[in-house]
């Protein structure tokens, strides 16, 4: 029994270390509109924008070729160079399980950001988040 409860002491611990750690002001190095590098015939015409707002949620929007639009919503978390993420539940359109957290590291360089996966049991989260994103506000100048 002192077992487990040493355990799940220790788990809380990291559960509030990672939460008092998160990144969720105007030094989030996400937030804001970013649009996939990977577009055009590479993907059969689909285009991708990534928003990460301040109160930690998030949404994908997919547009163009053949297939109708679509939004996926979530939320995240930020500790370091790490990001959590996880769809929302009883969202409209819901590509991954709800229990399938996704977490990569990031890195950006200037106004393009790259992540790659650590695990994601989720294939079309990670198709979509390892591709690249350049800051949707640089595109429009």
């Amino acid at each position: 029994m002192n077992k487990f409860l040493s355990t799940l002491a220790i788990g809380a611990i990291i559960f509030l270390k990672l939460s008092c750690h998160n990144t969720d002001h105007a030094d989030n190095p996400m937030l804001g509109k970013w649009k996939s590098l990977w577009t055009g015939s590479e993907n059969k015409g689909l285009d991708f924008n990534l928003s990460f707002e301040s109160n930690n949620t998030y949404h994908v929007e997919v547009y163009g070729g053949e297939a109708k639009p679509e939004t996926v919503f979530g939320n995240y978390r930020i500790y370091l160079d790490t990001l959590m993420v996880v769809d929302k539940l009883n969202e409209p359109t819901q590509l991954c399980s709800y229990a399938d957290t996704g977490k990569y590291t990031f890195k950006r360089h200037n106004d393009t950001l790259f992540l790659k996966v650590i695990k994601d049991l989720c294939e079309m989260r990670k198709l979509t988040l390892e591709m690249g994103l350049i800051k949707a506000n640089d595109l429009e100048k």
